[in-house]
């Protein structure tokens, strides 16, 4: 049987599981991670496309995770690409010198190929930098980057909200973290759809720190937050009614977080800096606060499906992103 790209099925668990723990080091998929992906995953399951050998072994895997991409007032359902695997054992021997030859490739192709003869929209993805050269081989992507902002911590003395703004804990998702989300959607003309179903689903996972900022009793400002790389506390997730004080409001609630957590960081390797992505309407509130520009980019992929739609409009200029994005 010659080498077969195709959809997983449901007898195909058993596979991706052992070409997780023995290829990936990821370990077992968990209950709890089949749950959240699978289960309560607010636009459904995962596209799972994975590559078999000559004996119906699976030796790769791609997932594709899905979401709702909101493009200039319309809504459309895009998919995310996760890293692939491809076994050590991958019989190699079967393909070309040709990168786009290369399985991780092949899966994607494939994976492309049936979310758009499916009706989806676009994919999207921030890749760890590592695979940049690759995917710059793939036809039909636009591609950009978003840089990185950062100011030292702990601070030389707290930052000062502004009059009228208080902050602490969200207390419920609902009905107020969807008002917020059409305000935020203003802002930008690309995004991910960020309202309380969806990012209720990405962050309240007991993961980030999560604070909420109003002004006359109104939510105008929410902000996740956590420790996140080296030595770094990264803001995650971002949701504000205006890019101008209310931006400032809650990146400032950010630092504050962000300030008493490298104080209280008594390891080897203590936090200091806080960190945020910052798009081209965010960046005068993000210089004005005294962040300073990093030495990272997060690279950014779009790979556009949906003839109905310009180019233009999907842009990577256009785009609000997070990390988590």
């Amino acid at each position: 049987m010659p080498i077969t790209y195709r959809l997983h099925e449901v007898d195909d668990l058993t596979g991706i599981q052992k070409l997780w723990m023995e290829t990936a080091g990821w370990g077992k998929i968990s209950d709890a991670m089949w749950q959240h992906y699978f289960v309560d995953a607010p636009y459904g399951e995962p596209t799972v496309v994975v590559a078999t050998d000559d004996a119906g072994e699976i030796f790769g895997e791609f997932v594709f995770i899905p979401a709702m991409v909101f493009i200039r007032g319309r809504t459309v359902r895009a998919f995310r690409p996760g890293a692939p695997i491809v076994s050590r054992t991958a019989p190699k021997g079967k393909f070309s010198l040709n990168p786009l030859d290369h399985p991780a490739a092949r899966m994607y192709l494939f994976g492309l190929d049936a979310l758009r003869a499916r009706g989806d929209a676009l994919l999207y993805m921030m890749p760890d930098p590592h695979w940049v050269p690759f995917l710059r081989l793939v036809p039909g992507l636009q591609t950009g980057k978003f840089p990185l902002f950062s100011m030292p911590l702990p601070l030389e003395r707290p930052m000062i909200l502004g009059d009228g703004y208080v902050t602490g804990p969200l207390e419920r998702w609902d009905e107020r973290v969807d008002a917020l989300w059409n305000k935020f959607s203003r802002l930008h003309s690309c995004q991910i759809v960020r309202d309380a179903r969806s990012l209720s689903w990405r962050i309240d996972t007991g993961q980030y720190t999560i604070t909420a900022v109003e002004r006359a009793g109104e939510l105008v400002g929410l902000v996740a937050s956590r420790h996140k790389g080296d030595r770094q506390w990264l803001v995650c997730e971002l949701l504000v009614a205006d890019d101008g004080d209310s931006l400032g409001a809650a990146l400032t609630a950010a630092c504050g977080v962000a300030h008493a957590r490298a104080l209280a960081d008594t390891s080897d390797r203590p936090i200091h800096k806080i960190s945020v992505l910052a798009t081209t309407v965010m960046e005068p509130v993000v210089r004005g606060l005294g962040f300073v520009r990093d030495r990272y980019d997060f690279p950014f992929f779009v790979h556009l499906l949906d003839k109905s739609i310009d180019p233009a409009d999907i842009a990577p200029a256009s785009w609000f992103l997070s990390p988590n994005d």
